[in-house]
């Protein structure tokens, strides 16, 4: 995933979706790298809101420290 001033995009399963900050309700489709790997029939493609709410999704767990725990590394028995 990528995250600029002039838009959003995410690659996945050798497809991308694109949102234009100019544009953020539409979302371009393409093959990410062509030649170099094929889409499968796995990818499936995001609208332009849904991947801007994962964008906000994400933003709001990292910018409130909500994405890692200091007990992912303790033992299994530690974990609560």
């Amino acid at each position: 995933m990528a995250i600029r001033p002039g838009g959003v995009r995410l690659d996945r399963d050798g497809a991308s979706i694109l949102v234009d900050a100019r544009t953020p309700t539409l979302a371009i489709n393409r093959v990410s790298f062509p030649g170099v790997m094929p889409a499968t029939a796995s990818a499936a493609p995001l609208g332009a809101t849904s991947l801007t709410d994962l964008v906000a999704d994400w933003s709001y767990l990292i910018e409130r420290n909500r994405v890692w725990s200091p007990s992912f590394l303790g033992s299994p028995s530690t974990r609560r």
